[in-house]
């Protein structure tokens, strides 16, 4: 089953990557869609290296810290660059310094 599963985030983190790159297509395109592209390479790229290394029994701890930290921080930028209000931002500010 843990095979499968492998196989499966592989394709399916691989098909989203790839129709990511539509966005190139068009023109002009903002730069946090163009990040977001490469994001997902990364994020297809780690999720591969994490199940190769947990099928083979070793530990995954602090790579997969690693990978949901830089996760978290695109997420936060990502959000940062989505919200429009001024006042929006600064209220998320506070709650994430809050947490």
């Amino acid at each position: 089953m843990e095979a499968v599963l492998f196989y499966l985030l592989s394709i399916f983190s691989g098909i989203a990557f790839l129709a990511s790159l539509s966005i190139y297509l068009r023109r002009p395109v903002e730069f946090y869609l163009k990040v977001f592209s490469f994001y997902l390479l990364y994020d297809c790229v780690s999720q591969i290296i994490g199940g190769y290394l947990s099928l083979h029994r070793h530990n995954t701890v602090l790579f997969s810290s690693v990978t949901s930290l830089v996760s978290m921080c695109f997420y936060i930028y990502l959000l940062r660059v989505l919200i429009q209000s001024r006042r929006a931002k600064r209220i998320f500010l506070y709650c994430l310094v809050a947490f």
